[in-house]
C-alpha cells in the first residue's frame, strides 16, 4: 500500500472509529438508532477494509452486520478492537509514546517494551509530546500527570479531544 493511499484509509478509518464508539457508548440510550449507525458504519467498512486488503476487519465487519440485538455490543466491540488493529501501519512496529517520568522508570519501559519488537519514544515535556505526535502513529501512551510544563490531565483531555 502506497504512503498516501495509507494516509487516506487511515484518516477515513479514523473517522469512522470516532464514529462508532460514540455510537456503541449511546447503544443503551438511543437503542435502535445508535444500532442502525453501526450497522451502516459495519457495512461502509466491509468493502473499504476488503479493498485495502484487511481481512480481520473484514471479517469483524461483516459479523457485525450478522449482528443480532443481543449480540451487537460484543461484535461491535470486538470491531473497534479490529479498527484500531488496522490503524497501525504495515511492517513498522507499533510506536509506545513515554511522557515524562523518571528516567531510571523510563529506561525499564525502553528496554521492555523494545524485547517485545515495540519502538519505544521519550518525550520529557508536553511540547516534545506534540512533536511526537504529529511525526509518529502512536499506538499507546504512558503519562506521567506531572509534566514540566503541562499539566498531565491537561494533555489526556487534549488528546481525548484530537483524537
Amino acid at each position: 500500500m502506497s504512503d498516501s493511499t495509507w494516509d487516506g484509509f487511515r484518516k477515513a478509518l479514523v473517522h469512522r472509529l470516532d464514529a462508532m464508539q460514540v455510537a456503541l457508548d449511546n447503544l443503551d440510550d438511543r437503542g435502535a438508532e445508535a444500532a442502525s449507525i453501526i450497522k451502516n458504519l459495519a457495512a461502509s467498512l466491509v468493502a473499504t477494509s476488503r479493498d485495502q486488503n484487511h481481512p480481520a476487519l473484514t471479517e469483524a465487519a461483516a459479523a457485525v452486520l450478522q449482528a443480532t440485538d443481543d449480540n451487537l455490543r460484543d461484535t461491535a466491540t470486538r470491531l473497534i478492537q479490529a479498527m484500531r488493529h488496522a490503524l497501525i501501519k504495515p511492517n513498522a512496529p507499533p510506536v509506545i509514546l513515554v511522557v515524562g517520568g523518571a528516567p531510571e522508570l523510563n529506561a525499564s519501559f525502553v528496554e521492555r517494551f523494545r524485547t517485545k519488537g515495540y519502538n519505544v519514544i521519550c518525550a520529557w515535556t508536553y511540547v516534545q509530546a506534540q512533536e511526537v505526535l504529529r511525526q509518529e502513529d502512536v499506538v499507546f501512551i504512558i503519562l506521567n500527570l506531572f509534566l514540566p510544563d503541562k499539566d498531565g490531565r491537561i494533555f489526556l483531555t487534549e488528546l481525548r479531544d484530537t483524537a
